[in-house]
């Protein structure tokens, strides 16, 4: 046995000890990432809070970028609209369907009665007849086929 062996024999492997620098150096890398993601969530401000605008619950006609009327504006520039009815269109099995006015609250079923009354094929069942007439709105009373 040479010198060279007993040397080599017992003397550390570079590999080995690299090695075990790298596992260290991860080991460390990791400890920093997580301490540094929890300090960041930790000294984060709050939340701002932002007041959401509130929609109102009744439909207005008149389109988001106009101003609704009020009581000073001036009159409707239709002149066939009064502001106490409803113009309702009313087709569908009714015995004469057309445009109809009827004073302002009205329901469904007084629109079906000024359009002449159900067919016989009628199915009013499909319908809410106690729901209350918007202006300009469209009623179409089903049929049997």
């Amino acid at each position: 046995m040479g010198r060279h062996d007993f040397f080599s024999r017992y003397a550390p492997r570079a590999s080995r000890l690299r090695f075990a620098v790298s596992r260290v150096a991860v080991l460390v890398l990791v400890l920093v990432v997580l301490a540094w993601i929890g300090l960041s969530i930790l000294l984060a401000p709050p939340p701002t809070t932002t007041q959401l605008q509130t929609v109102p619950l009744v439909s207005d006609p008149s389109p988001p970028g106009t101003a609704a009327p009020g009581p000073s504006a001036a009159p409707s520039a239709d002149p066939g609209s009064s502001a106490g009815a409803v113009t309702v269109h009313v087709v569908g099995a009714v015995k004469r369907p057309g445009v109809y006015t009827l004073p302002a609250g009205s329901r469904i079923a007084d629109a079906l009665e000024a359009a002449g009354g159900l067919r016989r094929s009628a199915r009013p069942e499909l319908l809410n007849l106690a729901a209350r007439l918007a202006d300009g709105q469209q009623i179409v009373l089903p049929g049997a086929s």
